[in-house]
């Protein structure tokens, strides 16, 4: 029998990674269960589906900060819903006095929120098929094949490709009149384009607070700011920022020297901006995640 070298082993491994996790990915449920909603989800999905199969939660932290940051009446705008996972999650909390905001540009993500919207029957959920820039207009949308929560709005490798409508989140707010309390952005680097779009609402909030994809490489890539320059887009408006820290299960604290560390290396993480919201208030109502240790 012939004996396969490690260099020959080693460049089928990628392949072998492929054909096992496609494997996987079709025993498993394409509907199911999370935070007492039903999901479809995406079964070729190795980001959100992945971890929604596995675990029953995507990104713990964060959504126990969303958790408990979220209250009745409240105003929710999810910027990247993708298939609704924290749409679903927001829509429960705010209730039926509250609203939803749901922005999606990806068709295949748009399709399955907009059934998941529907089978919970989420009279409270409003869905945008369009996503959000700093200003109106037509921008192609770069789909990854693996990945539906890596969609982008800068020319990617080989992907395809298809022009989406594209929201000043601004504008969009005023018609009708909507005051966010809790804003989710999770867009693989356009979070400068489309907070600098939403720059008048941010402003003239007086609560608020925004959970955020924090992604040094990415913000660079998608061409209008460095990390620091998203960071000032916040503090410059007067809100505190904070990490959400999955692997500790923590919130960290980020101003004064904190904060240029946390800026001095690149970074694949979360930020919350908060105004309004005390410390020891925010402390207050955020749980820890289940799983992780006191």
């Amino acid at each position: 029998m012939a004996v396969l070298s490690r260099a020959h082993l080693g460049s089928r491994l990628p392949f072998l990674r492929r054909f096992y996790f496609a494997l996987v990915m079709r025993l498993k449920p394409s509907r199911l269960q999370i935070n007492g909603m039903w999901m479809q989800v995406h079964k070729h999905d190795n980001a959100v589906t992945h971890a929604l199969l596995n675990f029953g939660v995507y990104e713990p932290m964060e959504t126990a900060v969303l958790s408990g940051l979220l209250r009745p009446g409240d105003v929710f705008v999810d910027i990247g819903a993708n298939i609704g996972y924290y749409t679903l999650l927001a829509s429960s909390r705010v209730g039926p006095r509250g609203r939803v905001i749901a922005l999606e540009p990806g068709r295949g993500n748009l399709s399955l929120l907009r059934a998941n919207v529907a089978d919970n029957s989420l009279a409270n959920v409003t869905i945008v098929a369009a996503a959000a820039g700093q200003s109106a207009g037509v921008l192609p949308l770069y789909e990854s094949a693996t990945n539906m929560g890596d969609h982008r709005l800068y020319a990617v490798d080989e992907r395809d490709h298809y022009d989406v409508e594209v929201l000043r989140l601004d504008d969009l707010l005023q018609k009708p009149a909507a005051v966010p309390n809790v804003v989710k952005i999770d867009i693989q680097g356009y979070e400068y384009q489309a907070m600098s779009g939403l720059r008048g609402t941010l402003a003239a909030a007086e609560r608020c607070a925004v959970c955020s994809e924090f992604w040094s490489e990415g913000l660079r890539a998608a061409g209008s700011a460095n990390p620091s320059e998203y960071a000032a887009l916040f503090t410059d408006l007067g809100y505190e920022l904070y990490e959400i820290d999955e692997h500790a299960g923590a919130l960290r604290p980020l101003a004064g020297d904190a904060l240029t560390e946390f800026l001095s290396v690149d970074r694949e993480t979360n930020i919350l901006a908060v105004k309004g919201i005390g410390h020891a208030e925010l402390m207050s109502v955020i749980a820890r995640p289940a799983g992780v240790d006191a």
